[in-house]
Protein backbone atom coordinates (compact mmCIF):
# COMPACT_ATOMS: atom_id res chain seq x y z
CA UNK A 1 0.00 0.00 0.00
CA UNK A 2 1.83 3.32 -1.09
CA UNK A 3 0.55 7.08 -0.50
CA UNK A 4 0.42 8.92 -3.89
CA UNK A 5 3.05 10.96 -3.07
CA UNK A 6 5.02 7.91 -1.84
CA UNK A 7 5.86 9.48 1.54
CA UNK A 8 4.03 6.37 3.51
CA UNK A 9 4.43 2.45 2.69
CA UNK A 10 2.84 -0.57 4.33
CA UNK A 11 4.26 -4.02 3.04
CA UNK A 12 2.41 -6.68 4.46
CA UNK A 13 4.11 -10.37 4.24
CA UNK A 14 3.20 -14.01 5.80
CA UNK A 15 5.73 -16.52 5.97
CA UNK A 16 5.08 -19.97 7.20
CA UNK A 17 8.09 -22.63 7.13
CA UNK A 18 6.68 -26.34 7.49
CA UNK A 19 9.21 -28.98 8.66
CA UNK A 20 8.53 -32.65 7.79
CA UNK A 21 11.10 -35.58 9.68
CA UNK A 22 11.52 -39.07 8.66
CA UNK A 23 13.71 -41.29 10.78
CA UNK A 24 13.90 -44.96 10.16
CA UNK A 25 16.15 -46.77 12.98
CA UNK A 26 16.17 -50.42 12.75
CA UNK A 27 18.26 -50.35 16.47
CA UNK A 28 15.04 -49.33 18.16
CA UNK A 29 14.02 -52.63 18.13
CA UNK A 30 15.84 -55.64 20.79
CA UNK A 31 18.40 -57.44 19.13
CA UNK A 32 16.17 -60.76 18.73
CA UNK A 33 14.32 -59.62 16.07
CA UNK A 34 10.96 -59.89 18.01
CA UNK A 35 9.83 -55.97 17.80
CA UNK A 36 9.80 -54.54 14.11
CA UNK A 37 11.94 -51.65 12.82
CA UNK A 38 10.64 -48.25 14.19
CA UNK A 39 9.72 -45.36 11.96
CA UNK A 40 9.25 -42.07 13.21
CA UNK A 41 7.23 -39.00 11.66
CA UNK A 42 7.32 -35.50 12.74
CA UNK A 43 5.37 -32.85 10.88
CA UNK A 44 5.07 -29.19 12.43
CA UNK A 45 4.81 -25.92 12.04
CA UNK A 46 8.22 -24.89 12.65
CA UNK A 47 7.85 -20.84 11.58
CA UNK A 48 5.26 -18.38 11.24
CA UNK A 49 5.65 -14.85 10.64
CA UNK A 50 3.18 -12.03 9.75
CA UNK A 51 5.46 -8.79 8.62
CA UNK A 52 4.43 -5.43 8.52
CA UNK A 53 7.26 -2.89 6.88
CA UNK A 54 7.67 0.25 4.90
CA UNK A 55 8.28 3.94 5.46
CA UNK A 56 6.74 7.10 7.05
CA UNK A 57 7.20 10.91 6.37
CA UNK A 58 9.74 9.79 3.66
CA UNK A 59 11.57 6.63 2.37
CA UNK A 60 14.16 7.48 4.55
CA UNK A 61 12.20 6.91 7.94
CA UNK A 62 11.93 2.79 7.63
CA UNK A 63 10.13 0.70 9.96
CA UNK A 64 9.15 -3.10 10.87
CA UNK A 65 6.91 -4.72 13.12
CA UNK A 66 7.13 -8.88 13.34
CA UNK A 67 5.43 -11.01 14.71
CA UNK A 68 5.03 -15.00 15.51
CA UNK A 69 1.88 -15.96 16.25
CA UNK A 70 2.92 -19.57 17.03
CA UNK A 71 4.31 -18.14 20.47
CA UNK A 72 2.42 -17.87 23.45
CA UNK A 73 4.97 -16.24 25.86
CA UNK A 74 6.23 -13.40 23.32
CA UNK A 75 4.69 -13.01 20.04
CA UNK A 76 6.53 -9.74 19.21
CA UNK A 77 9.50 -10.57 17.51
CA UNK A 78 11.19 -7.28 15.85
CA UNK A 79 9.79 -3.58 16.28
CA UNK A 80 12.82 -0.80 15.17
CA UNK A 81 12.84 1.99 13.17
CA UNK A 82 15.56 2.96 10.63
CA UNK A 83 16.70 6.21 9.68
CA UNK A 84 18.67 5.89 6.35
CA UNK A 85 18.76 9.47 4.98
CA UNK A 86 22.87 9.39 5.52
CA UNK A 87 24.57 7.07 3.61
CA UNK A 88 27.62 6.86 6.44
CA UNK A 89 25.30 6.84 9.63
CA UNK A 90 22.60 5.40 10.20
CA UNK A 91 20.66 4.60 13.12
CA UNK A 92 18.45 2.09 13.51
CA UNK A 93 16.31 2.06 17.25
CA UNK A 94 14.04 -0.64 19.00
CA UNK A 95 13.45 -4.58 19.79
CA UNK A 96 15.81 -6.64 17.12
CA UNK A 97 18.24 -9.10 16.16
CA UNK A 98 22.24 -7.97 17.56
CA UNK A 99 24.53 -8.64 14.62
CA UNK A 100 27.05 -10.94 16.45
CA UNK A 101 27.33 -13.09 13.51
CA UNK A 102 26.08 -13.35 10.13
CA UNK A 103 24.17 -16.91 10.56
CA UNK A 104 21.98 -15.07 13.10
CA UNK A 105 20.93 -11.67 11.29
CA UNK A 106 19.64 -13.22 8.06
CA UNK A 107 15.94 -14.13 8.13
CA UNK A 108 14.96 -17.62 8.44
CA UNK A 109 12.80 -16.88 5.37
CA UNK A 110 16.04 -16.52 3.61
CA UNK A 111 18.36 -19.59 4.49
CA UNK A 112 18.13 -23.15 2.44
CA UNK A 113 17.30 -25.11 5.26
CA UNK A 114 14.49 -24.61 7.93
CA UNK A 115 17.03 -24.33 10.60
CA UNK A 116 19.96 -22.75 11.51
CA UNK A 117 22.91 -24.54 12.73
CA UNK A 118 23.26 -25.79 16.29
CA UNK A 119 26.66 -23.69 16.62
CA UNK A 120 24.60 -20.54 15.82
CA UNK A 121 22.72 -21.19 19.71
CA UNK A 122 25.47 -21.97 21.40
CA UNK A 123 27.39 -18.28 20.39
CA UNK A 124 24.49 -16.11 19.26
CA UNK A 125 22.99 -13.10 20.84
CA UNK A 126 19.10 -12.85 20.74
CA UNK A 127 16.85 -10.13 19.90
CA UNK A 128 17.28 -6.95 22.45
CA UNK A 129 16.10 -3.54 23.01
CA UNK A 130 19.00 -1.45 21.34
CA UNK A 131 20.07 1.49 19.37
CA UNK A 132 22.75 1.59 16.88
CA UNK A 133 24.68 3.15 14.23
CA UNK A 134 25.68 1.48 11.02
CA UNK A 135 26.43 2.01 7.34
CA UNK A 136 25.73 -0.56 4.74
CA UNK A 137 28.28 1.08 2.89
CA UNK A 138 30.88 3.39 4.40
CA UNK A 139 32.40 6.09 2.62
CA UNK A 140 30.66 5.01 -0.62
CA UNK A 141 33.30 2.62 -2.16
CA UNK A 142 31.36 -0.09 -2.29
CA UNK A 143 34.09 -1.90 0.33
CA UNK A 144 33.06 -1.62 4.23
CA UNK A 145 30.04 -1.42 6.01
CA UNK A 146 29.81 -1.06 10.01
CA UNK A 147 27.85 -1.67 13.21
CA UNK A 148 28.70 0.22 16.63
CA UNK A 149 25.07 -0.39 19.29
CA UNK A 150 24.38 -0.96 22.83
CA UNK A 151 21.57 -3.14 23.85
CA UNK A 152 19.99 -3.22 27.42
CA UNK A 153 21.08 -7.15 27.49
CA UNK A 154 17.43 -8.69 28.87
CA UNK A 155 16.42 -10.29 25.95
CA UNK A 156 12.74 -10.35 24.06
CA UNK A 157 10.39 -7.74 24.99
CA UNK A 158 11.95 -7.24 27.99
CA UNK A 159 12.56 -3.11 28.11
CA UNK A 160 13.62 -2.90 31.71
CA UNK A 161 16.16 -1.16 32.24
CA UNK A 162 17.75 -2.41 36.09
CA UNK A 163 21.51 -1.65 35.56
CA UNK A 164 24.48 -1.00 33.21
CA UNK A 165 25.24 -4.45 32.36
CA UNK A 166 24.19 -3.86 28.99
CA UNK A 167 25.37 -5.41 25.58
CA UNK A 168 28.11 -3.38 23.27
CA UNK A 169 28.68 -4.43 19.73
CA UNK A 170 31.40 -3.19 16.93
CA UNK A 171 31.51 -5.08 13.83
CA UNK A 172 33.46 -3.70 11.20
CA UNK A 173 33.47 -5.28 7.73
CA UNK A 174 36.20 -4.68 4.79
CA UNK A 175 35.22 -6.74 2.10
CA UNK A 176 38.09 -6.74 -0.61
CA UNK A 177 36.17 -7.81 -3.70
CA UNK A 178 33.35 -5.18 -2.94
CA UNK A 179 30.15 -5.35 -1.11
CA UNK A 180 27.46 -8.51 -2.44
CA UNK A 181 23.95 -8.79 -1.76
CA UNK A 182 24.37 -11.56 1.02
CA UNK A 183 21.47 -11.29 4.01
Amino acid sequence: INSADDDFQLRIRVRVQILYSYVHDENLGTNEGDEPEANLNDFRIRRARFVFQGHAFGAHNQYKLEIDPLRKDNVVLDYYLDFTKNRDVQVRVGQYKISSNRQRVISSGNLQMVDRSIVNAEFSLVRDMSIDIRSRDFLGKNKMRYVFGISTGNGLNNPQFTDFSMVYLARLEYLPLGIFRDM
